[in-house]
């Protein structure tokens, strides 16, 4: 698992060091919405990866989509090998997953943030879920009710908790 974190990790960081505005060193400083003076560095203070430290929609990060929902979404997601990133465009397939105790059960999520601002209606996640039948076979069986909902809303606590304490005094 540690090699698909490394992997997504090193994906990103190729992805934002390809754009030519945007150097490792640059200083972001703008101000927010209560006219409060933000400041930090690409690669944040605590050595984490910050993608987007301004509140308001303008991208200074170089990549297509809210930084705190990308972010959530790939903590969220971390436990399930991935199969294809893309933060211009918003995307996060993973691959099939089974865990463990179930191995007969597999589950797959592709995840989609459409815009800039910190809102539900920007994130879209469709979980899919097989169950092995006894000759071998993968058949697709129907998920609980409101299943991508729930992942849909832990990525959203999280992203406003990243923001929090993003701008925390």
């Amino acid at each position: 698992m540690t090699v698909w974190k490394s992997l997504v990790v090193m994906s990103v960081l190729v992805l934002v060091g390809c754009n030519n505005n945007i150097e490792q060193s640059q200083e972001i400083s703008s101000r927010d919405s209560d006219g409060r003076q933000i400041q930090g560095s690409l690669l944040g203070g605590e050595g984490g990866f910050v993608l987007n430290q301004s509140r308001t929609t303008t991208n200074t990060s170089g990549i297509g989509v809210n930084g705190y929902l990308w972010r959530a979404s790939l903590d969220t997601l971390e436990t399930m090998p991935i199969s294809l990133v893309d933060p211009f465009g918003g995307v996060i397939l993973t691959d099939w997953h089974a865990m463990a105790e179930h191995p007969d059960v597999r589950h797959k999520i592709n995840l989609f943030i459409r815009g800039q601002d910190l809102r539900t209606p920007n994130l879209k996640v469709t979980v899919f879920k097989q169950r092995r039948e006894a000759d071998g076979r993968w058949v697709t069986v129907p998920l609980p009710e409101g299943a991508a909902q729930s992942i849909e809303d832990v990525i959203l606590t999280r992203a406003r908790d990243l923001r929090l304490i993003t701008y925390a005094p």
